[in-house]
């Protein structure tokens, strides 16, 4: 049994959305869906790979859905171990925390 579990996280967008044909390269470094010369969109080509490898080595994975001229999911999983956490006990209903915040002030403002 894998003693890790997953959680899986999305961002969606309804921008201009990408062909399946691009999939493939959309993670790697400097490239974009629409390469030429009179492109639409600014940007590197950065953040997609960056985002790929940070999710990569947090041991997770990446990936997109998305429909030309409808938008795109990014997807991607973190991985978690659940197995030997201890549970925190949360307080009985009938204990009651009490706080004291005479001559408090907030020292933030």
């Amino acid at each position: 049994m894998n003693p890790y579990n997953s959680l899986q996280f999305f961002v969606e967008n309804t921008g201009i959305g990408t062909d399946e044909e691009f999939y493939s390269t959309i993670f790697e470094y400097f490239r974009q869906a629409d390469e030429g010369r009179t492109r639409q969109y600014d940007g590197a080509g950065l953040g997609l790979p960056i985002a790929k490898g940070l999710v990569e080595l947090l041991g997770g994975e990446i990936w997109i859905e998305s429909r030309k001229g409808i938008g795109t999911t990014f997807c991607f999983t973190h991985p978690y171990k659940s197995e030997g956490r201890e549970k925190k006990e949360r307080p009985k209903k009938e204990e009651s925390i009490t706080y004291n915040w005479l001559n408090k002030k907030n020292s933030y403002c």
